[in-house]
């Protein structure tokens, strides 16, 4: 996810070779920053398992609407970033709690 986050921060992504920041300012890294607020929230829990499952859980859903409202836009760059969450999302339901 961050370098998705690092690739539309400097990254040519306009046809006239500018970047986000050229272009739009940056008021966009305020969304992109909160993004990646949301991804890394389950990271720093894990000895609360019921907290961490829960975060897990929401920060997957939150990523793949973001793929999903975005999938002309910026979605696209945070399929893998959403592919790790639901993963790790799926894998904190079936892991034994202490």
């Amino acid at each position: 996810m961050g370098g998705a986050v690092v690739f539309l921060a400097i990254g040519p992504v306009y046809s006239s070779g500018q970047n986000l920041a050229e272009v739009s300012g940056l008021r966009p890294f305020v969304f992109l920053a909160l993004v990646a607020l949301v991804a890394a929230a389950p990271l720093g829990i894990r000895h609360r398992w019921r907290l961490y499952r829960a975060l897990a859980a929401v920060s997957a859903v939150v990523l793949t609407s973001i793929v999903v409202l975005g999938g002309f836009s910026i979605g696209p760059f945070f399929v893998p970033a959403a592919g790790c969450a639901l993963l790790a999302a799926g894998t904190a339901y079936l892991a034994p709690a202490d």
